[in-house]
């Protein structure tokens, strides 16, 4: 049995009510006899529960999202992600590497809105907009030459929605899986390559850091999709991208223009690639992925029970992961998650 007040601390001199920290308490099942809801699950999504359930339910259940979150991060890995595919889908067209990268970067400075109408604009600060050329040039002359001479483009952010599979192969009716792949690179010798872009700031030459790696369910997931859409893979490639600018040296000097800054960094991270550019590869077994939809499957019911009985536990191990939680002070009962100022609707993109 799952108890519902494991995060109240039974020291503390005060605590808030239940009712203002979490979830409504349990409710009577009222589906039964009822046709099955469909529930459409994303990596992201089956990730973000087995992290912790509670912070699910804000995230999805609530459709919130921390407005004082680090959204300059995201929005940097989201322009690394549109730049490289714009520069992979020229080479799809068989365009040069240098129209490729000419191309990428002129990406940075544009506006728009992605697929499901979410306006992006180009970095604001002239130096972010700098480092972020820098990075951009500097991958695709890193991988470009090698991508171009061994292998073809066949996928460029791959959007699916498909039918989830149980391990015999059927179909789960009621729930359907969608996601994006960055990236699908066929070998000339025929081996297929599903790469995902990871941004970080973290350092990911540290063997330590890939502990756990083979088991997220982000690989898994479109290790299995490639291969239901027509491109069995050999390999699964984390594509690590590292957002420069912990050290000294990657930070813009007093009086420093950003085109002198730029120049300054492309010659950095040329001086050790490695630092900055990675690509693990990860390769799965039939079994795997077998176990992989059927977890998929335990973890839909498990979203459907949570619905019924309003039990959305915190996890207390999560809460220091990656830098901090930032629901905590939701957690605490500090902030209320209605106030639309602190954590505002999201959009309906699954980010």
């Amino acid at each position: 049995m799952i108890d519902s007040t494991a995060h109240i601390d039974p020291h503390a001199a005060e605590q808030p009510p239940l009712l203002d920290v979490g979830p409504p308490a349990r409710k009577p099942r009222s589906d039964k006899g009822k046709p099955r809801e469909v529930l459409t699950l994303s990596p992201s999504e089956t990730n973000t529960l087995q992290t912790c359930p509670r912070l699910y339910w804000y995230s999805y259940e609530q459709g919130r999202r921390p407005a004082l979150a680090d959204d300059a991060a995201r929005e940097w890995g989201l322009h690394v992600h549109r730049s490289i595919a714009q520069a992979y889908r020229a080479l799809r067209r068989g365009l040069s590497l240098d129209v490729a990268i000419a191309l990428a970067l002129r990406q940075i400075d544009r506006h728009g809105t992605e697929g499901k109408g979410r306006l992006y604009l180009p970095p604001s600060q002239p130096h972010a907009r700098a480092m972020l050329r820098a990075v951009v040039r500097t991958y695709l002359v890193t991988w470009g030459p090698g991508d171009v001479a061994n292998t073809r483009v066949l996928a460029v952010e791959k959007r699916y929605d498909l039918p989830a599979m149980r391990a015999d192969g059927g179909s789960k009716l009621v729930l359907r899986q969608d996601g994006v792949i960055d990236l699908v690179l066929q070998q000339h010798a025929g081996p297929i390559d599903i790469l995902d872009h990871k941004t970080t700031a973290s350092d990911f030459e540290r063997e330590e850091y890939w502990t756990g790696a083979d088991f997220d369910p982000q690989a898994l997931s479109y290790w299995d999709v490639a291969s239901r859409l027509g491109w069995p893979p050999a390999r699964f490639l984390w594509d690590m991208i590292k957002k420069p600018g912990k050290a000294r040296d990657e930070r813009p000097l007093p009086q420093e223009s950003p085109a002198a800054f730029e120049a300054r960094m492309v010659s950095l991270i040329f001086g050790n690639p490695r630092r900055y550019f990675a690509r693990k590869p990860i390769s799965y077994q039939p079994w795997q992925i077998e176990r992989h939809r059927e977890q998929t499957i335990q973890l839909a019911e498990e979203i459907r029970w949570r619905r019924r009985t309003g039990a959305w536990p915190l996890n207390r191990g999560s809460c220091k992961s990656f830098g901090g939680c930032d629901w905590i002070r939701v957690c605490t009962g500090e902030h209320d998650l209605t106030d639309d100022t602190l954590y505002p609707i999201k959009s309906k993109d699954k980010t």
